[in-house]
C-alpha cells in the first residue's frame, strides 16, 4: 500500500480552492418525497465508487431521494484530493448545491463510513449539519481487527472485480493515496445523530471467538444495531434488512 501512496504522488491533486475540474458530480439513484435526502458516499477502495449504491438505492423504491458521490481521482483524468479537508470541502460544496434547504442524510459503508463523519463534521462547522450520518460496518484504519484481515479485504474485492468496473493502476494509485490520508485518522464524537450498522459475522482471521463482541466495529454514534451477514455481506445478500435498518432509523429523526 505504501508504494500506491508513492505512486500516487505522481498525480495531479486538486486543493480546497483550486484544481477541482473534472471531479465527478452526484449520481442520482432515487427520488421520492420523503425527507431526509440521503447522500452515499463511496469507499476509497479500487473497486468503489457511486455504483455499489445502485441496488442500495433500489430499495427505497419512490420513498425518498438517494444519490452518491465518487471519490475524486479512481477515473482517469480525476485529479485526487490533495489532503482530507480538500476532500471534505469539495462534497460539502456539492452536497449543499444538490440538497438546498432540504435535510439530508450522509452515509457510508467501510471506508465510505469515514468519508461520511469526516464530511459530516466538517460540514457542521461551516453552518450546514446533516440531520444525521450512517456508517455501515465502519472501521477506522486504526482498528487492530480490520488490519488483521487485510488479506481477506483484498481477496473480497478481487472476487467482485468487473461487476461494475475493473481494476487498473489509476484505481489502485487512488486506493493507495486515500488509504495513507486516512491511516490514522478516527472519529471523533459529534452532536450529529449518528447510526452505526454492525455486522454479526465476522470475516475470516478477524477474532478468534467469533462469539465475542471485541471484533465488532466500533464508532462513536447515537445509537447502535445489529444487522446480519459480514462486512461485505450487509451491502449485498442481507441488504433489504440493512435497508429497512436504516429506513426505521430515518423516520425517527
Amino acid at each position: 500500500m505504501k508504494m500506491l501512496h508513492q505512486a500516487a504522488q505522481l498525480r495531479p491533486m486538486f486543493t480546497a480552492v483550486e484544481g477541482r475540474e473534472g471531479i465527478p458530480g452526484p449520481l442520482r439513484l432515487a427520488t421520492g418525497p420523503k425527507r431526509p435526502r440521503i447522500i452515499c458516499l463511496s469507499a476509497f477502495v479500487a473497486l468503489g465508487g457511486a455504483h455499489q449504491f445502485v441496488r442500495f438505492a433500489s430499495f427505497f423504491g419512490e420513498e425518498y431521494d438517494v444519490a452518491a458521490l465518487d471519490v475524486p481521482g479512481f477515473q482517469n483524468d480525476e485529479p485526487l484530493a490533495a489532503d482530507a479537508e480538500a476532500l471534505a470541502d469539495v462534497y460539502g460544496d456539492m452536497i449543499a448545491e444538490l440538497v438546498g434547504d432540504d435535510p439530508f442524510v450522509l452515509l457510508g459503508s467501510s471506508s465510505g463510513g469515514v468519508l461520511a463523519h469526516a464530511t459530516g463534521e466538517r460540514m457542521s462547522r461551516r453552518g450546514i449539519a446533516p440531520a444525521g450520518v450512517v456508517v455501515i460496518d465502519g472501521y477506522p484504519m486504526t482498528s487492530p481487527h480490520i488490519n488483521r484481515v487485510q488479506d481477506q479485504l483484498l481477496k473480497g474485492m478481487f472476487e467482485r472485480e468487473e461487476r461494475f468496473v475493473s481494476l487498473d493502476g489509476t484505481r489502485l494509485t487512488a486506493m493507495g493515496w486515500y488509504c495513507g490520508m486516512y491511516e490514522f485518522w478516527e472519529p471523533r464524537a459529534v452532536e450529529t445523530p449518528t447510526l452505526l450498522l454492525r455486522a454479526t459475522v465476522p470475516l475470516e482471521g478477524m477474532t478468534d471467538d467469533p462469539s465475542s463482541e471485541e471484533w465488532r466495529a466500533k464508532w462513536p454514534a447515537t445509537k447502535v444495531l445489529d444487522v446480519p451477514g459480514d462486512h461485505f455481506t450487509v451491502m449485498e445478500d442481507h441488504l433489504q434488512t440493512t435497508t429497512q435498518a436504516v429506513k426505521d432509523w430515518l423516520a425517527s429523526l
